[in-house]
């Protein structure tokens, strides 16, 4: 029959002084946060706010050209076989924090049977990122997109002869 040694007595205190102070931390910042020892232990989280957004950052003023500038950018910064033309942009919106940029455009590309999502970010009314859609982007649960713009011509420096 195999015996359990007993706890070494400085194992026992390490422990009970261990277990002592993590009570009376966790006692001290639920006072700091307003609350006190019986309501932080029966507070729960509530479902929802896991499951909530980042929070919007303040909102700027759109640029007028936002869907121009969004066609432009993207005929030289995706290298992707879906053609400019079926792409479709949702409204201007807030960023979300981790998000890059100030404002955010959700883009909807269909094409070949399969429809993919991107995201346009842009800074001081400047396109500034486009990438594939992420989960914090939330592209795919936007109702709204319409045609973009065709994209201008590109710029021809003159020739030097």
């Amino acid at each position: 029959m195999t015996r359990i040694a007993p706890v070494p007595a400085c194992l026992a205190t390490f422990l009970a002084t261990f277990l002592a102070a993590f009570l009376a931390a966790a006692a001290a910042l639920a006072v700091t946060a307003g609350l006190d020892i019986a309501t932080a232990q029966q507070r729960q989280p509530a479902p929802q706010a896991a499951q909530q957004a980042a929070p919007r950052r303040a909102p700027q003023p759109p640029p007028r050209d936002y869907r121009q500038q969004i066609a432009d950018a993207l005929a030289g910064a995706l290298k992707t076989s879906i053609p400019i033309a079926a792409f479709r942009a949702g409204p201007l919106q807030a960023a979300r924090a981790p998000q890059p940029g100030e404002q955010a455009v959700c883009l909807r590309a269909e094409s070949q049977g399969r429809t993919d999502y991107f995201a346009a970010f842009l800074t001081a009314g400047k396109v500034e990122t486009i990438r594939r859609a992420v989960g914090i982007d939330r592209c795919w649960e936007e109702t709204r997109y319409d045609a973009l713009p065709r994209p201008a011509p590109p710029k021809t420096r003159p020739r030097r002869d």
